[in-house]
């Protein structure tokens, strides 16, 4: 990630302290650095405050638990410099064998929507962003192996594994990580190029400044699609009021809404 720092061993605060003045200073823009580290249960540095770890807090059945936890990290963190945590981990428990069982919340989409919603509102408010993982379905790898395929169909990844992301992203979740693994045979930063196709429910899309480049086919998964519209200052890409996205040569590129939906 362009303009960040990550650590999860040590660090000098001085030294951050020096890079930060040094962006904002002597930069094109002034942006300050996204200082980043760990966080599931605590910032994972040293003098940071270890709590019980993530299964533990789930087992409590109390929110209210969790978003104080996060309050506390993160001014832990806003205090040595940290602006962003990589947590709360979305990834649901299927496999008691991965090594990384100890981040998640267990098996359970609603239990793990809840306490991540509460930690995304417990870190943000103290200035920290939070950043969500591992996008997508990373907790169920073959034979419980870190970075292992997953094996898993469109149907269960929309019923168990997107619905924390969705909670924790409607929630104002500032970051999502993306997983290392593959699903059903096709890697996660393949899926990324055509992630809205996982999206039935989606209605409206926002094409952010950045995008330069759009697949046709990304957006055929949305049956309920009636709106696209593209950010002001994108140079690739506009759209009119009837949700029509154009090419910068003002060629028509889609058009929705798409159609009816599939009530099969």
């Amino acid at each position: 990630m362009k303009g960040s720092i990550y650590t999860f061993r040590s660090f000098d605060v001085a030294h951050v302290n020096r890079l930060q003045e040094f962006c904002m200073k002597n930069t094109r823009l002034g942006i300050p650095l996204l200082v980043a580290c760990e966080g599931t249960h605590g910032m994972s540095l040293p003098m940071g405050t270890i709590f019980p770890t993530t299964g533990c807090i789930a087992a409590t059945f109390d929110e209210n638990y969790a978003y104080k936890m996060a309050v506390a990290e993160s001014k832990e963190a806003r205090a040595c410099g940290f602006n962003q945590m990589y947590a709360p981990n979305l990834d649901l428990l299927q496999d008691a064998r991965w090594g990384r069982s100890e981040e998640n919340f267990g098996e359970d989409p609603y239990l793990t929507s809840q306490m991540g919603v509460a930690v995304v509102r417990g870190m943000q408010e103290n200035g920290v962003a939070s950043t969500i993982k591992h996008y997508l379905a990373y907790g169920t790898p073959e034979s419980g192996l870190n970075f292992a395929p997953t094996h898993m169909g469109v149907r269960e990844v929309r019923e168990y594994m997107l619905p924390p992301f969705a909670a924790a992203v409607k929630a104002g979740a500032m970051g999502v990580m993306p997983s290392y693994n593959e699903i059903d045979g096709v890697p996660v930063k393949i899926i990324g190029e055509r992630a809205f196709q996982l999206c039935g429910s989606l209605e409206s899309v926002t094409i952010p400044s950045s995008v330069e480049t759009i697949n046709p086919t990304a957006f055929s998964g949305c049956p309920k699609l009636k709106s696209i519209t593209v950010h002001k200052d994108n140079k690739n890409y506009c759209s009119d009021e009837n949700g029509v996205l154009y090419n910068k040569d003002k060629t028509i590129l889609m058009q929705y809404p798409c159609g009816k939906e599939d009530t099969r």
